[in-house]
């Protein structure tokens, strides 16, 4: 079997007005550039875009996705989303040439020779891109052999995987957070993380309205709900110091990436000066980016991108490093591919899976089989490979996007 051509896919499905009105965020995400106004106001114009992601919002009742195809000449392919914007430059004249014509099987030779000829691409849009690309050739081997991707990782290693409820885009209003923490109780789930939107250039009365949050969530649901924390890379030492001290009175199982995740020294300070447990690795690249983490002891959860750290092959190499180092990997929730990576590790290792909520509820809609949790757990679909199949009955265009 030879790998004959790579192409990347922009599919448009049509889905009810107030269906998207109902997955658009209601408060965004806090921004590490939020110390500058100028940069506060451009978001503000951009309707709370944060300028990072290369993609453009989603239009009102459209769903836009875009996917990376390996094709092989015995009709085999392999899917997996991404490729937009920049990924798909890179991918089309840095990494296409490389693939055409190899095996597709020679996984490990394919990561390694596409690592390996990108010199200046040890983290970033090209590492992103080559991650998108192993994950394809995952789908694709796994559609081959007739089995899942998590089988072809050495099986699944339990039934089902615990989902904790991520709030991303939730309003947090302190009384409508804490009524949106007590319906994901009812729903099934026994955890849940919050996302904080104030932040150093917010002053005192800004940290006093994250305290409020927490308060609330906590007051709401009690101590046996497992609360996490993301500060998305928002703070600076000294405010994450300040704000960490006074958090740890409402035990978060974590906080999630308080600083910049280059700033591996104040993680590790502020994860022994406060006893709170940190969570940090969802913008780190490779086994050298997580191995740095490990090494200065700067985090107690790690969380890989699997489109970003470098795909399924480097995955499971984060996650041995993880295990010798009695550390968790739980990933930042990416797509089903997360899933079966997950699945194939020990549960002590990998305990439970992000399940971002609102963007969930469009972005599913993409597939056939949706991964949605049911009583606050989610089970692979029964397909091989990844198990993605387009929902043809909502696509209402496809095209090959060109760079």
């Amino acid at each position: 079997m030879k790998i004959t051509d790579i192409r990347i896919l922009e599919v448009t499905a049509q889905i009810p007005v107030e269906d998207a009105a109902a997955a658009r965020p209601v408060d965004g995400l806090l921004s590490p550039a939020f110390l500058y106004p100028a940069y506060r106001e451009k978001v503000a114009q951009a309707g709370g875009h944060l300028f990072f992601s290369g993609q453009p919002p989603q239009p009102p009742g459209r769903l836009v996705g875009t996917f990376v195809v390996v094709e092989t000449d015995a009709g085999v392919t392999g899917l997996c989303p991404g490729g937009a914007g920049p990924q798909g430059h890179v991918i089309t004249h840095n990494l296409k040439p490389l693939l055409l014509g190899a095996d597709p099987f020679r996984v490990e030779m394919l990561w390694d020779m596409m690592y390996r000829s990108q010199v200046l691409g040890r983290s970033g849009v090209i590492m992103m891109a080559i991650s998108v690309l192993d994950c394809a050739l995952w789908d694709l081997i796994g559609k081959a052999r007739g089995e899942t991707v998590c089988s072809c990782l050495g099986g699944p290693t339990r039934d089902a995987m615990p989902a904790y409820a991520s709030a991303l885009g939730y309003s947090v209003d302190p009384a409508a957070a804490a009524a949106q923490a007590t319906r994901f109780v009812e729903e099934g789930y026994t955890a849940m993380k919050w996302f904080f939107r104030r932040g150093p250039a917010d002053g005192v009365a800004g940290l006093q309205e994250n305290l409020a949050l927490v308060r609330a969530i906590r007051d709401a649901v009690g101590y046996d709900v497992d609360l996490m924390l993301d500060a998305w890379s928002g703070w600076t030492r000294e405010y994450a110091l300040k704000i960490l001290t006074r958090l740890h009175r409402y035990e978060p199982r974590w906080v999630e990436e308080p600083t910049l995740t280059d700033d591996v020294d104040t993680l590790a300070f502020l994860r022994k000066a406060t006893g709170i447990r940190i969570s940090e690795g969802e913008r780190e690249f490779t086994i050298w980016g997580f191995h740095r983490l490990i090494e200065k002891e700067a985090a107690d959860i790690l969380s890989p991108s699997l489109t970003y750290c470098g795909g399924f092959s480097q995955f499971r190499k984060i996650a041995a490093l993880a295990e010798v180092a009695g550390l968790e990997v739980i990933p930042h929730d990416g797509f089903v591919g997360v899933l079966h990576a997950m699945l194939s590790q020990s549960p002590a290792l990998c305990p439970m899976g992000e399940y971002l909520i609102k963007a969930n509820l469009t972005r599913q809609r993409l597939f056939q089989d949706g991964l949605y949790p049911r009583n606050g757990f989610l089970t692979l679909p029964d397909r091989p490979g990844l198990g993605l199949v387009l929902n043809e009955d909502l696509i209402t265009q496809t095209r090959v996007l060109t760079f």
